[in-house]
């Protein structure tokens, strides 16, 4: 193997360790993220907020998730947002099965926000 070739896989695995070491801090921000969110018994707190128009929001959690939880079973309700990030979702008028399943649904959302990589 001549130098330039041993060079060149250096810099393949420096560049290879600078990806798993920046996916590592994402997983760890995801992490704290979840640590601190707070749930309450009728509230999703996204801790820090997230943009109003992330997919995961628009195309999952409030579609697939809360919509048709209104449809089907009467819930109602809010999210809560200022300059463009949401906070909060408060629901109302569901049983504790219901509850569960909004609030993992918003830790998923929460979780694979945090993963995202920076741009």
């Amino acid at each position: 193997m001549s130098e330039s070739e041993i060079k060149a896989k250096i810099e393949e695995v420096d560049s290879i360790l600078r990806m798993l070491e920046e996916r590592k801090s994402n997983l760890l921000k995801a992490l704290e993220a979840l640590k601190m969110t707070h749930k309450f018994d009728n509230r999703f707190d996204f801790n820090p907020p997230i943009p109003k128009d992330a997919k995961p929001l628009k195309n999952f959690l409030i579609p697939r998730v809360l919509e048709i939880h209104k449809e089907k079973h009467g819930i109602q309700y809010w999210i809560s947002e200022s300059n463009n990030l949401v906070s909060s979702i408060e629901f109302s008028k569901c049983n504790d099965e219901r509850k569960r399943e909004i609030i993992k649904a918003c830790e998923w959302v929460q979780k694979v926000l945090a993963q995202k990589p920076s741009d």
